[in-house]
This record gives structure tokens, sequence and C-alpha cells, in this order.
């Protein structure tokens, strides 16, 4: 798993494993791809999505980035896509032009209701920042019902009931599982007999270089120490950005302060309780040598 890790995250160079963005955790992503806050993308509107933080769910299951997310609904303000949100800009300001900002107002709220009837703009709904994404505080159910209705006072027909595309269950836990199993069962049996014995082997052969056990073993452990050390002051330095630009939630932002102290303390409790069992690791290292030893001494025959 550990070389796993190294090969998505670019430090081991693999042309079958792409590098990983951790970004992508805690943050949304829009239907271009862009990583929301964080990718430099200019869209048709020629907003920056490093700009916009959050991501919002349109009806058709895609997501935009917008720059945060909406506390109360509102049937008449909309977020769309990004070229459909221009289009509508631009038409509007014609009419503003022409007709006066009431007409351009009842222009913007037509074309948002006609553009919500094909999934490509959305309504505000009250939602909830959720890692990156405004989660609506409304089950989809209800969404759908008032939209209906809203077509239905706005004489927008559509041609059937409108719906919000979700992700449809596809099987239990168990199911998957067994299913990811039985795909990648070759490279289960064949790492996990072949490639284990091999391994073995030369780790047999390797521990009873002199100073081999003991570098590996000493440097996991200052590896884990200077690992809770490093993700602590990553995360105090990442709260103390976030409350700067004042793009994330309250909430967030204290839950990483936190998590930055639990780290620190993991850290300190590590380094004592390595301190205390120094002796102890001294003894296992000189067993496993001695082990490894007799184990090699063994004739295959």
């Amino acid at each position: 798993m550990t070389g796993v890790g190294f090969a998505v995250t670019g430090v081991i160079e693999s042309n079958t494993l792409n590098k990983g963005n951790p970004e992508r955790l805690v943050n949304g992503m829009d239907y271009h791809g862009n990583i929301c806050g964080i990718s430099n993308y200019v869209t048709s509107r020629g907003e920056n999505v490093m700009n916009l933080p959050k991501a919002y769910f349109l009806p058709s299951g895609l997501t935009i980035c917008i720059p945060s997310c909406p506390m109360e609904k509102n049937f008449d303000k909309f977020y769309c896509q990004y070229e459909i949100q221009a289009e509508i800009e631009q038409r509007v300001a014609i009419v503003a032009g022409n007709a006066g900002i009431d007409a351009a107002n009842n222009t913007q709220k037509s074309l948002g209701l006609y553009y919500t009837s094909t999934k490509q703009c959305m309504p505000h709904l009250k939602t909830t920042p959720y890692l990156g994404y405004c989660r609506p505080d409304v089950p989809i159910e209800v969404v759908e019902g008032d939209l209906n209705q809203k077509f239905a006072n706005e004489s927008l027909h559509t041609s059937s009931n409108f719906t919000i595309v979700q992700e449809e269950p596809k099987g239990t836990f168990f199911d998957k599982a067994m299913a990811d199993a039985k795909t990648s069962r070759y490279v289960i049996f064949g790492f996990g007999l072949g490639a284990a014995m091999i391994l073995g082997l030369i780790f047999l052969v390797l521990i009873q270089t002199p100073g081999v056990l003991t570098t590996m073993v000493w440097s996991i452990v200052i590896g884990i120490f200077i690992g809770l050390i490093g993700a602590g002051h990553y995360m105090s330095r990442k709260s103390a950005i976030w409350m700067a630009q004042g793009i994330r939630d309250d909430r967030e932002i204290i839950g990483l302060f936190w998590l930055s102290r639990i780290s620190y303390v993991a850290s300190g409790l590590w380094f004592v309780t390595i301190c205390c069992l120094r002796k102890r690791i001294v003894l296992a290292i000189a067993c496993v040598k001695e082990a490894s030893r007799a184990m090699a001494a063994v004739s295959l025959n």
C-alpha cells in the first residue's frame, strides 16, 4: 500500500497510475474537471475557478463552481453552466438596454426557469457547505415538487414530470467488494503468493546485512514522528490560510485547527513511548537478526 501511495502521489513514477491530487478529497469539482477554489481556469463569464471555492449541483447531476453556498431558497435566482450563464447575462443586458430593468429581470427569471427545465440551471436552494460541496438541506424529492409547481405556475410545460438526476445504488458493500475481488483475482493471487515469497526471501537476506534492519526499524520510527509533526504543521498553516482567505466555513477551519493540535499531541506521545521502549526495540531487532540467521542456515534439502 505504501508503494501504491508513492506511485499515485508521483514519488514513484508510473505509466499506469496517474499522479493523484489530494485537493480533490476536500474540494468540489466542476463539469470541466476543474477543482473549485484550486484550478486556474477562467470560465465563459470571465471568473477564475480559483475564486469559486464551492461546488453546486445542477439537476443533471453535474456541478459548477460558485463563490459561496446559498443560505436561503430563492427560485428567482439561478446558478447555471458557465456557457449558459454567459448567454443569459448577454441577452439580459440587451433587454435592459432596450426595454428597461424590469423587463430584464423578467427575462432573467424566464430564461433561468427554462434552462432549469433543460437541467442546465438550478435555482438557489438552502444548502450547507460540506467538503467543498453545497449540500441541499431538504430532500431531492421536495425540490422536484417545488420546481414542478413553479413550472406550472409560470406555464412552462415540460415533456414529463421534472426529476433531478441522482446516483443510483449499485449493490451492497459486500457485492462491490466481491466484484472487485473477482476482477482482481489474478493480481491478488500473483502478488499474494509469488511476490510475497520473493520479497520474503530478499528481506531474509537483507536483514542479515549489518545495519540494515536497525536502519530500517529506526527510520520507520523516526518517519512516523516526523510525519505526525509535519501533518500538524501543515494543518495548522492551512487553517490559518483558510481563515485569512475567508472562503471556508468556520467549522471546517476550527476542525482543521484542532486536528493539527491532536497531531502535535500524538507526536509527543509517540516520542515518549519510543523513549520508554527503546531498549525493547533494540532487543527485538537482535532477536529478529538471530532468527533470520537460523532460517538461512536451514538446508532446503
